[in-house]
């Protein structure tokens, strides 16, 4: 049954061409998928929910910080999920989990008048507060945390010797496409309004993408008898000793080691900054 599902609905190793490029294509959609969890993509969005919602700008600020930091704790959990079940199927369960909660976040106001009648001593902004955290929470985990993982960490295991030049690519689209789209969301949002221009990317990401997803993704190319770079670089010499990979970490020894922290420093620095702007 593993073996067929692997496969299905084709074997990766008849394709005419080297799936690897696939997996990038894919890859590359898929990290622009999680825009609707990214800070540039809830940006736009912000008026909107301080007006509809009569929650303070500061306390909506807030709920953010509580949601991302909140999401990028348990982030690691979801790492071990990526490594037990694959890029495929943790794909599918995201990016459908993702388009739930868009769906959520247009309703979100609906959601927090629900609250209060629910529970009456829950008054004033205390409602939207905690309706904003646990979205911003749902929202960063499946979108700006999984969702990304995901996809970068599916194209970097079809690529070895080409790894570089893969992330590449995928770094300037993605770069290109963050950049974008507030100007698409913007657009959604004057075509149908703020709750349509959500439940659009909803159905975008919560159906199109995980269609796609279920269809195309792959995991490692050792499940499907290829090899990472495609099969020009079997049985290749590399002439470079110090380009092979002779030690995978486990987290647990990265963390003890200098590069990941200068790394994972510097990945934040960059982080802070564009959240901080945007």
């Amino acid at each position: 049954m593993k073996k067929t599902f692997k496969n299905f609905p084709f074997d990766p190793g008849r394709w005419p061409f080297f799936y690897g490029w696939m997996i990038l294509g894919l890859g590359t959609l898929g990290m622009l998928m999680s825009v609707p969890g990214q800070t540039v993509g809830v940006s736009v969005f912000t008026d909107y929910l301080i007006t509809e919602l009569n929650i303070p700008g500061n306390l909506l600020s807030l709920a953010y910080l509580a949601g991302t930091v909140l999401s990028a704790l348990l982030l690691t959990r979801a790492g071990r999920f990526y490594d037990r079940y694959g890029a495929r199927i943790m794909g599918v369960i995201v990016s459908f989990a993702l388009g739930c909660v868009l769906v959520y976040f247009s309703f979100s106001d609906v959601i927090s008048l629900a609250l209060q009648r629910m529970f009456p001593f829950i008054k004033g902004v205390a409602s939207p507060f905690i309706v904003m955290s646990i979205g911003f929470f749902l929202l960063r985990f499946t979108g700006q945390g999984s969702l990304t993982m995901v996809s970068r960490n599916a194209v970097m295991e079809w690529f070895e010797k080409r790894r570089g030049f893969a992330n590449g690519i995928l770094g300037v689209a993605v770069s290109f496409g963050f950049s974008y789209a507030p100007f698409v969301l913007n657009a959604l949002i004057q075509a149908g309004g703020w709750r349509w221009a959500w439940r659009f990317l909803a159905l975008l990401v919560g159906a199109g993408f995980t269609f796609l997803v279920l269809l195309f993704f792959r995991d490692k190319p050792e499940n499907h008898n290829l090899v990472p770079d495609g099969n020009k670089f079997t049985g290749v010499k590399r002439i470079n000793p110090e380009t092979v990979a002779v030690k995978e970490f486990t987290l647990q020894e990265a963390r003890r080691t200098l590069t990941f922290w200068i790394f994972t420093l510097s990945l934040c620095a960059a982080s802070f900054l564009t959240t901080a702007f945007t």
